[in-house]
């Protein structure tokens, strides 16, 4: 894992770990065993775009299991996005 994962893992995992308001999850912990609910998941999101500037697609997200599925996506999403400005 680059430090450039870790960021996103820790972006996203503080992002988990607040709506949910305990003080942390981990990458592997899964969204099922954390019950996390549909509108939880939507607001979890909208703080992801909020902080990283960027739209992700919903169908992507709830095909995400795990905190960690969900931090790869927002990578993938933010760099994507980053490639598409530079032309």
């Amino acid at each position: 894992m680059s430090a450039d994962d870790t960021n996103y893992q820790a972006l996203v995992g503080g992002i988990v770990a607040d709506a949910l308001e305990t003080r942390s999850v981990a990458p592997e912990d899964a969204f099922a065993d954390l019950q996390v609910n549909s509108v939880l998941l939507l607001r979890i999101v909208a703080a992801i775009e909020d902080r990283l500037g960027t739209s992700i697609d919903i169908v992507d997200v709830l095909q995400a299991q795990t905190v960690g599925d969900l931090a790869d996506l927002a990578r993938s999403y933010a760099l994507r996005e980053e490639e598409e400005s530079r032309g």
